[in-house]
């Protein structure tokens, strides 16, 4: 944009360096400057190409549709210049640039059908989508043509429309609450890359700055995508161009056009992610349950059995349930039991073979923890068996001796017996409970 006009010593130094194959800025003369797009979380869109600054933002509503395209909907442009972008600018009478400025964006994107708009339809010949991108630019760095028409290619791209139902001839359009927004349905994404041209066509450069801009004799825009497919260029008067000229800057635009693609499709993937991301987590004070089992039970059924997965993998080796254990411990007495009176399978080889059933559900420092905490029970239960063993015998001598005395004695003898061995079980049970207890303690 012409503003401030440079002096005659400037210009000559613009021309001197560019025939130097250097540029006042630093770049060569097919260096595009750094592209950086940023989304924020109302659809809002600033795409700054070095110190040029454009935000756009897209809106919708539901119109009639044109008499000779009834199953068409439509996109319009709206481009404005900030007071604080440019001096030169005035806000009670847009300047002509600005005007062919949204001409060129507008063209690039209609003519070259980049946008689907019979999918903006609702009712054929009664209600269709009319899609509005407002274009401002925040600040003048030179070659506002392509960063106002990325600016709107990426306000297109994050931009979705109300999901709608229709009802004979009721339409009803849902919120972003009740149902998620459609995309628009998006063919190609057309790039606008400038040139300017200097000493009477001879030299080209690409993304003039808003200093070459006041210098240059000549502009083109060349729109083209990342299939490499021509989708428009604009001439905006000046001096004359060589063909071999500007089929050289067709190739040059072509690849610019890719990378540029490149950083517009992984900046607008980043945004739905993020976007995605805040709308899956949910507000404050909104019990996710109760949503969940009002819309699908068997869903809501589903995430509390992960929920509780998930608890159980978290918890330590010291919230083992403690009473399973004691049941498994009891078990092994009894068959210890069973083993010394008359045989029967190893008792040991039976708990480990629980414990294994839910080996899955526990992680080697559990199991290794849980696996000492058996051994420290087994050495209790075998030290508390020994002792009673000892008394045993103790007491089946005495019986020997009581027995050779007489009938009625035995009898004695026989209850004496039964007393001790009750006696010996309930102290072997206090010994196993008190290994238990002073093991967990420990933990």
């Amino acid at each position: 944009m012409r503003g401030n006009i440079i002096s005659k010593n400037e210009k000559d130094f613009i021309l001197k360096s560019l025939e130097d194959d250097y540029r006042i800025d630093g770049r060569r003369p097919l260096d595009f400057r750094r592209v950086t797009l940023r989304f924020q979380e109302d659809g809002r869109t600033e795409v700054s190409l070095g110190r040029t600054r454009v935000l756009a933002a897209g809106s919708c509503e539901i119109v009639e549709p044109h008499a000779d395209r009834p199953a068409e909907g439509m996109i319009n442009l709206a481009t404005e210049f900030s007071p604080m972008g440019n001096l030169s600018f005035d806000y009670n009478r847009p300047l002509d640039e600005v005007i062919a400025i949204n001409r060129v964006v507008e063209r690039g994107i209609k003519e070259s059908k980049a946008l689907d708009t019979e999918a903006l339809c609702i009712i054929s010949g009664r209600k269709v989508w009319n899609v509005k991108i407002d274009l401002k630019i925040l600040d003048d760095g030179g070659n506002l043509v392509d960063a106002t028409s990325l600016a709107a290619v990426a306000a297109l791209l994050a931009f979705r429309v109300p999901e709608v139902s229709v009802q004979g001839d009721d339409v009803r359009v849902y919120s972003k609450e009740e149902r998620e927004p459609v995309p628009l349905c998006i063919h190609h994404v057309p790039i606008a890359v400038s040139f300017a041209f200097f000493t009477e066509g001879s030299i080209a450069v690409i993304d003039p700055s808003n200093r070459e801009e006041q210098a240059m004799e000549g502009t083109m825009t060349i729109m083209m995508n990342s299939q490499r497919e021509l989708c428009g260029i604009f001439k905006g008067g000046g001096v004359a161009v060589d063909r071999a000229l500007v089929k050289e800057c067709m190739e040059v635009a072509s690849m610019k056009a890719q990378e540029i693609d490149e950083v517009l499709r992984d900046s607008v993937k980043k945004y739905n992610e993020s976007r995605l991301a805040k709308r899956a987590k949910p507000p404050r004070g909104i019990d996710v349950h109760e949503n969940v089992k009002e819309k699908d039970p068997a869903e809501w059924r589903e995430k509390l059995k992960r929920q509780r997965e998930e608890e159980l993998q978290s918890q330590g080796p010291s919230q083992v349930d403690m009473m399973a254990l004691e049941g498994l411990l009891s078990d092994m007495k009894r068959a210890k039991a069973e083993q010394q009176e008359g045989g029967g399978e190893d008792v040991y080889a039976k708990l480990e073979e629980a414990w294994n059933e839910d080996d899955g559900k526990l992680s080697r420092d559990q199991k290794n923890e849980i696996d000492s905490f058996v051994d420290s029970v087994r050495k209790a239960t075998e030290s508390s068996s020994a002792g009673a063993m000892e008394v045993a015998d103790s007491g089946s001598e005495e019986e020997g001796v009581i027995i050779q005395e007489g009938t009625g004695a035995s009898k004695d003898s026989g209850e004496k017996k039964k007393k001790k061995k009750k006696k010996e079980k309930i102290s072997g049970e206090v010994s196993l409970m008190d290994a238990v207890k002073a093991q967990d303690k420990k933990k």
